[in-house]
């Protein structure tokens, strides 16, 4: 029996007719087979294979800038967020100095008389206490009992100025700090631990100056204990603390009244320009990632669409493949 011929070629469509076009002699060879479903997955393995050999280099190529972009894109959007929460916290304006031909002084007589009282005591306090502070480690050196310092007593002083000058040190350390988040960290951690410090020298000396209540100890009289010595440091430490913030209280009233001006802060400006570029970046990254997945997405649709018109092309010849073979055998009896 003569098998029918089925003309292959026509209907091919335009968008894949090249590649279609291959497929014939692939299509003619299953038209005879029996077991359609085994030829219609053969068929839809060899039209993904003729459309990969087309366009598999492309869409490969597609697939690595992707994850390379898609991976920078990611990097630039953590720091997006980084830059953007640091932002935040930065002030846009910062005191710049006394303005240059303007004279925006707010003299003492003309705060309030609250601030004017508040701001003596506080300086009068912070005096009084560098003064008994250094005091304190002039007579502490001297009750060493060290020859070097009873036969010179103004090394001593000397070395009792060292109070003084660390306060001042602690004082203008705040300064230092470029981000107004981590000047007042450390005002906050300055107050805290000059009263911890404070309470800790307290109980100290409840311990070793009791009261008239307390009966002497007759026994211990005139001997020497190691809690001593932390009495003493207890006691420096509060001094040094409580004086530094007194000078930040005293600080903060004079800034009411200060005649500084406010300018762009140049760490805002900076970030700011920072952020200004890397958004700029991000948006290019954005744009250029959509496309080449856009692109990877038009090629998957053109590759199931080529596939799915083989199998149709194939469904509809061995339909007619087998409508002609059946009318041969119903002629030919």
């Amino acid at each position: 029996m003569e098998h029918p011929t089925i003309d292959i070629h026509k209907n091919n469509g335009n968008g894949t007719a090249g590649l279609m076009s291959s497929m014939n002699s692939f299509i003619s060879s299953h038209l005879c087979q029996s077991n359609f479903e085994q030829s219609r997955d053969s068929l839809v393995e060899q039209a993904g294979l003729e459309f990969d050999s087309t366009q598999g280099e492309e869409y490969e190529s597609l697939k690595t800038q992707v994850k390379t972009i898609d991976a920078r894109h990611q990097r630039l959007s953590i720091t997006l967020e980084k830059l953007e929460a640091k932002k935040e916290k930065i002030k846009s304006y910062i005191r710049g100095g006394v303005l240059k031909g303007k004279n925006n002084k707010v003299s003492f007589r003309d705060w309030s008389n609250e601030d004017k009282f508040s701001f003596l005591i506080l300086v009068f306090s912070m005096l009084v206490i560098l003064w008994v502070g250094g005091a304190n480690v002039y007579s502490n050196i001297l009750a060493t009992g060290l020859p070097v310092f009873l036969d010179n007593p103004f090394l001593a002083l000397l070395l009792s100025f060292l109070f003084p000058a660390g306060t001042f040190s602690l004082k203008f350390l705040r300064d230092t700090l470029e981000e107004d988040c981590s000047r007042k960290r450390y005002t906050r951690f300055t107050f805290f631990a000059a009263i911890i410090f404070l309470l800790f020298w307290v109980f100290q000396f409840s311990i070793h100056f009791p009261g008239i209540s307390n009966e002497i100890d007759l026994d211990n009289l005139g001997e020497s204990n190691g809690s001593g010595s932390v009495m003493v440091g207890a006691q420096l430490m509060a001094e040094l603390l409580v004086s530094v913030t007194l000078y930040f209280a005293a600080s903060g009233i004079s800034c009411r009244y200060a005649p500084d001006s406010l300018v762009p802060n140049p760490e805002h400006i900076a970030i700011d320009e920072v952020l200004k570029n890397h958004r700029h970046e991000h948006e290019l990254l954005s744009k250029e990632l959509g496309s080449k997945r856009g692109r990877m997405k038009q090629l998957e649709s053109k590759r199931q669409a080529y596939t799915n018109k083989v199998v149709s092309k194939y469904t509809s010849l061995k339909l007619k493949y087998d409508n002609s073979s059946l009318n041969s055998e119903l002629h030919s009896q």
